[in-house]
């Protein structure tokens, strides 16, 4: 509900964005956008800006996000379109190991000539009707055997890509330690008895994620499992037809030299017909491969196109940015963005080139409050508030830094989760805190 009103979960997300971030677009998507301002988990407290969960986020959707921070709004994210290449190229890589589109070509002149051969020497034999219409209706039903064969190979194919896919997310069914996280569960509910939801409840709710992108890439499975199994039921009853009919030929009294041209004209139609399969399958794969280059390559050049932009937005950001990472842990930081294959990757750094100055936990509050400040210096919408897990990493000299000289020269409201004998004895922290939780009074009073 937003202001009274009820919106699906869709919707939701939806009109937040369009409230708070003054975009309808569908990339990023809201959940992305708020990531970098609530650091409450591992890989947002080791990440200053690849704050995504990293399972199954590629280098495209940073690219959305990254430059929609800095006022950059591309519209579409590249994501689906890497991932659609993806899949053609490893369907390539299946193909290649057989042939290439040029072998296949040759290969397909070589056995039209020898079909054009044997046809010629076949058509010298005198043969009587009832014959000639048996050995066509074979060549018709290998034909078809052929086409059924071929159909199969490729729909096992996209079969296997399927199963692939699936078994990588398996993969990502909860790596955690689960026996570390029981023993957290176990020592908080002897400090809060009436905990809302148990360790099994949130590692089930994180396998049900990852089923539900199983079940979405598996959803194609049941139709193409139907479908092969009619095409392998056709096939077989083709196959009993082409027994009988080679049984009827040979009871025809042919001669064996006659046979011999049938058999081998019947083996080159199977050969032409599995290249042809083979080929078209290379140019259809092709032809979707140059479609989404051409797709990429538009896209690649219309975001390239505003690159003037997207540098001086950064300079504009890193001016805020190494003021403040200088004061809080002596570093000029800075954040760079280059574009070596078509996608613009962010990184930081800093002028003195020494990587290990300073700490992660202040590098992200530094960048966390120096977006703050350059988004409203451009009037770019953002959220005005920051909550940071583990500050307690932090020097204490930096802490006070931070919270008496840092954070109140900015438009928000730092929120920081911590045991009070972690916070340096100079601060005055009754003018900063918001809530204070002990033994004796825990929240909601439970």
């Amino acid at each position: 509900m937003i202001n009274g009103e009820n919106y699906s979960n869709s919707e939701f997300s939806e009109t937040l964005k369009s409230i708070i971030f003054k975009s309808t677009t569908k990339h990023p998507t809201f959940k992305q956008l708020k990531s970098k301002n609530i650091r409450d988990e591992k890989y947002k407290l080791m990440n200053t800006i690849r704050v995504l969960s990293p399972n199954v986020v590629t280098d495209a959707v940073y690219e959305a996000l990254h430059l929609f921070w800095f006022g950059i709004d591309i519209g579409a994210s590249k994501d689906q379109l890497i991932r659609d290449k993806n899949l053609e190229e490893k369907l390539q890589t299946r193909l290649r190991k057989e042939s290439n589109l040029s072998q296949v070509n040759q290969a397909l002149i070589v056995v039209g000539n020898e079909i054009d051969r044997l046809a010629m020497l076949k058509d010298n034999f005198n043969l009587n009707e009832e014959y000639e219409d048996q050995f066509l209706r074979l060549n018709s039903v290998k034909s078809q055997i052929n086409q059924f064969s071929s159909e199969l190979s490729r729909m096992q194919i996209r079969r296997e890509l399927i199963i692939e896919s699936t078994a990588s997310l398996d993969d990502a069914l909860s790596n955690i330690d689960a026996a570390q996280i029981r023993r957290l569960y176990e020592s908080a509910n002897a400090l809060i008895p009436n905990l809302q939801r148990t360790f099994e409840e949130t590692l089930e709710f994180h396998n049900s994620m990852v089923r539900q992108k199983i079940a979405f890439i598996e959803e194609e499975l049941p139709s193409l499992e139907n479908t092969m199994q009619l095409a392998r039921h056709e096939l077989d009853s083709l196959l009993v037809t082409e027994r009988e009919l080679t049984e009827a030929l040979n009871k025809s009294g042919a001669i064996e030299e006659l046979q011999e041209i049938i058999a081998s004209l019947t083996t080159f139609h199977e050969r032409k017909g599995a290249l042809e399969e083979q080929k078209d399958l290379w140019e259809r794969t092709n032809k979707t491969l140059a479609e989404i280059e051409s797709k990429l390559e538009i896209a690649n050049k219309e975001v390239e196109s505003r690159d003037e932009l997207i540098q001086e937005r950064i300079a504009q950001f890193n001016a805020y940015f190494s003021s403040i990472s200088s004061k809080l842990d002596g570093v000029h930081s800075l954040l760079s963005a280059d574009n070596p294959d078509g996608i613009y990757k962010f990184t930081i750094g800093n002028i003195e080139g020494n990587p290990g100055t300073g700490t992660k936990k202040s590098q992200m509050a530094s960048f966390d409050l120096a977006y703050i400040k350059f988004a409203d210096s451009l009037e770019i919408p953002c959220l005005h508030f920051v909550l940071q897990d583990q500050i307690e990493n932090v020097h204490s000299n930096q802490i006070t830094n931070l919270l008496k000289d840092i954070v109140t020269d900015v438009n928000c409201q730092y929120v920081l989760p911590v045991l009070r004998d972690k916070l340096p004895a100079e601060l005055d922290i009754e003018s900063l805190e918001v809530l204070t939780l002990s033994q004796d009074d825990k929240l909601f009073r439970i």
